[in-house]
C-alpha cells in the first residue's frame, strides 16, 4: 500500500466512484486524505507505529479484507478512530458483526445509503477526539507515570445503590447496577457471559437462556451511560471470552 506520509485520513474502499466522491467531501474538513483498495493487519501495524500518521480510518465493509477483525483491534489498541460503512444486507452487517463493531466507543457504523452531512459530522467529531489525545500525549511529563484508570473515578454505594463518576451521579436500572457491581467487584478479572448471566439474571429464574445476548445488550446500556458520555474506556470486550474492567 502506498500511503502519503502527510495523510491524516485513510479511506479503504474498492468502489472507485464512491471513494472519489467521499474523498472529495472529506477534504472539505481541511485534512489530507489517502485512498487504497485494501488494508492488512501488517499494514495497520506499520501505520500505527507513527502516532502522527493517521487520525481517522474509514473502511468499506464490502471490501474483502484479510484479517479484518485484527486490523480493527490494532486500531483500537492505538486509539485510532474508525468509521465503517457498507451495504446493510451484506454478510459484514450481521448482528454478530455489529456487536463487534460496537465494542469500541471510537467507532461509527453507517449503512449505505447514508446522509453525507451526518457522516462528515461524525468524522469531524472523531478527528477532534484524536487531536485532543495527541495533545495530551505531547504535553505529558517525560517520565513514565502510572496510567490513570477510569474505574478509579467510579464510586458505588451498595447500600443506597448509587453510582458516581467523579462528581456526577448516574442513574441506573436495578439490573444495570447489579451488572456494573459484579464487574467492579471482579475488577482485573475477565468474566464470561455465562458467569455474568449466572450472577445477575439466574436469581430471577430460568426464563432466560444462557445463550441469550441479554448480557451484550446490558453491557451496551452501561457503555451508553458511562463510556460514551464521559469518553472513557471502562468496560473492555475480551473476544471469545467476555468482559472486564481492567486494573492499571
Amino acid at each position: 500500500m502506498s500511503l502519503n506520509p502527510l495523510s491524516q485520513i485513510l479511506l479503504v474502499s474498492g468502489d472507485p466512484i464512491f471513494a472519489r466522491m467521499l474523498k472529495l467531501e472529506l477534504s472539505a474538513l481541511g485534512r489530507t486524505v489517502s485512498q487504497t483498495n485494501t488494508l492488512t493487519p501488517e499494514e495497520m501495524d506499520a501505520i500505527s507505529s507513527d502516532e502522527n500518521s493517521i487520525q481517522l480510518l474509514i473502511l468499506d465493509l464490502d471490501v474483502a479484507f484479510v484479517g479484518f477483525e485484527r486490523t480493527l483491534l490494532i486500531a483500537q489498541e492505538n486509539k485510532i478512530p474508525v468509521m465503517l460503512f457498507g451495504d446493510p444486507n451484506s454478510p459484514a452487517m450481521t448482528p454478530d458483526k455489529m456487536r463487534f463493531y460496537d465494542s469500541d466507543i471510537y467507532r461509527y457504523v453507517f449503512a449505505r445509503p447514508f446522509l453525507m452531512n451526518q457522516f462528515l459530522y461524525c468524522a469531524k467529531e472523531l478527528l477532534c477526539f484524536k487531536e485532543e489525545d495527541l495533545i495530551r500525549r505531547k504535553s505529558a511529563p517525560a517520565m513514565i507515570m502510572k496510567q490513570h484508570c477510569a474505574a478509579d473515578d467510579i464510586r458505588i454505594n451498595e447500600d443506597s445503590r448509587q453510582v458516581f463518576y467523579k462528581n456526577d451521579q448516574i442513574s441506573f436500572t436495578a439490573t444495570e447496577f447489579d451488572l456494573l457491581l459484579i464487574l467492579m467487584r471482579h475488577r482485573g478479572s475477565v468474566l464470561s457471559r455465562a458467569q455474568l448471566y449466572e450472577s445477575v439474571w439466574k436469581p430471577e429464574g430460568e426464563s432466560q437462556s444462557k445463550d441469550s445476548n441479554i448480557v451484550d445488550v446490558y453491557i451496551r446500556y452501561l457503555r451508553a451511560k458511562l463510556d460514551e458520555p464521559y469518553r472513557i474506556k471502562l468496560i473492555e470486550t475480551v473476544r471469545g471470552v467476555g468482559y472486564t474492567i481492567r486494573k492499571q
